[in-house]
């Protein structure tokens, strides 16, 4: 049905599909296989051609609009559009409550535009998929429970780079804020350590397993992290540096266990 709308709507207001794709910050090519169903578009991709159309986006994914009455007036391309494209990247939110079901949705369009959004305004964001999520649990000081981090979609996880933080959800284990180590070549896996210490770190296989993985590029939160308060302290390490040479020395250690095995 969206392949459709998005084919009569574009007619409808007398686009041609590179005006269209310029539009909505795509590929003309990525609007075409839109066009003919051989791809999805993307939430953000929804919203913008939503508000372009002036219509909902529950609308377009799920609605015949070839039944609307077509627009007489022509828009050249040097005309605005009918409603003004926001610069800003909508992005969905899976707060604590819905990240349950997330995994097994994931793919259902429907159920993505159903969630809360946020906005901001990101840098290409036609060439990434973007998703926000609330931190439920303390393993990633300083981003405590409540806090909105901010990921961007990893395809190949091949490609993750070490000691770098990131959302990586299961269907299993659910989704975890940690830092990564890339095991992947060596054992099919991925390394999963916690900044706080009471939480354990996890070994996880990749191998024939579904799984997805966000790199975290920003986070909202409501709590500062803390400050120094004394002019001695900035002489001494705080919790967040002990945090990040503790993780350089247990990945030593583990590099050293491997070579020896």
């Amino acid at each position: 049905m969206v392949s459709q709308n998005i084919k009569s709507l574009r007619r409808k207001y007398h686009y041609t599909q590179e005006q269209l794709a310029q539009q909505l910050g795509i590929k003309r090519s990525l609007l075409g296989a839109y066009e003919e169903a051989r791809a999805k578009p993307r939430l953000e991709i929804l919203v913008k051609a939503a508000t372009l159309f002036n219509v909902s986006v529950d609308q377009l994914v799920a609605e015949d609009m070839s039944r609307q009455e077509p627009v007489s007036q022509r828009h050249s391309p040097s005309e605005k559009p009918p409603l003004p494209v926001r610069s800003d990247t909508v992005i969905p939110l899976l707060e604590r409550e819905a990240q349950a079901q997330y995994f097994s949705r994931r793919e259902d369009q429907t159920y993505l535009a159903g969630l809360p959004t946020i906005s901001l305004p990101m840098a290409n964001s036609q060439h990434h998929t973007y998703r926000a999520f609330e931190i439920t649990d303390d393993a990633m000081w300083p981003l405590t429970p409540g806090t909105i981090v901010v990921g961007q979609r990893e395809e190949n996880l091949q490609a993750l780079e070490d000691g770098l933080t990131y959302i990586v959800c299961t269907r299993q284990e659910g989704m975890m804020a940690r830092r990564i180590f890339n095991r992947i070549q060596e054992n099919g896996s991925l390394l999963l350590l916690p900044a706080n210490p009471a939480h354990v770190k996890i070994t996880l296989s990749v191998l024939g397993k579904e799984v997805e993985v966000w790199k975290v590029i920003c986070y909202i939160s409501q709590q500062l992290p803390f400050a120094e308060k004394t002019a001695s302290s900035a002489h001494t390490l705080d919790l967040a540096q002990l945090t990040a040479l503790v993780l350089e020395l247990q990945q030593e250690v583990i590099k050293l266990k491997e070579q020896k095995g």
